[in-house]
């Protein structure tokens, strides 16, 4: 147990540096939600997935089932377009869909959500692919997602 611990402080901390260094490309999640979700999907291996919220999960968790779809919908421009120069899988895509409020961007604040009306385009997108056999909610207008 107490290795597990040291373990798992130990990819935090390395994490952090790496982070305040701009070196940092994984997911931005704590390593212990990371184990989570990999376990999740190596057990699973989903085929059609869909993520709200683009970025470095959007990059290397598709690498590792091969999915044939994984979406990735984004509400910031500038964001999907720096996470799109980076995807090299063509199985990948990164859909830019802007908010219904056009001066909505809370890039710098992360505890505000939005609403349904601020990203009804947003939370409404995904449906014309459905069904997904792995969803995974880590953009804006959270609860209106999950409904």
């Amino acid at each position: 147990m107490w290795r597990t611990i040291f373990d798992q402080l130990r990819r935090d901390y390395r994490d952090k540096i790496l982070l305040k260094l701009g070196k940092l490309e994984k997911p931005f999640m704590k390593n212990k939600e990371l184990d989570i979700i990999l376990e999740i999907l190596m057990n699973t291996r989903p085929k059609k997935c869909l993520e709200w919220g683009s970025g470095y999960s959007s990059l290397a968790f598709p690498d590792l089932i091969d999915p044939e779809l994984w979406m990735a919908i984004e509400h910031d421009r500038d964001w999907a377009k720096e996470i799109e120069g980076k995807n090299t899988n063509p199985k990948v895509k990164i859909v830019y869909v802007a908010p219904e409020v056009p001066t909505w961007n809370n890039r710098d604040d992360w505890s505000k959500d939005g609403s349904y009306s601020d990203f009804k385009s947003y939370v409404d997108y995904p449906e014309k692919q459905a069904p997904y056999d792995f969803i995974m909610i880590d953009g804006r207008a959270r609860v209106d997602c999950l409904k």
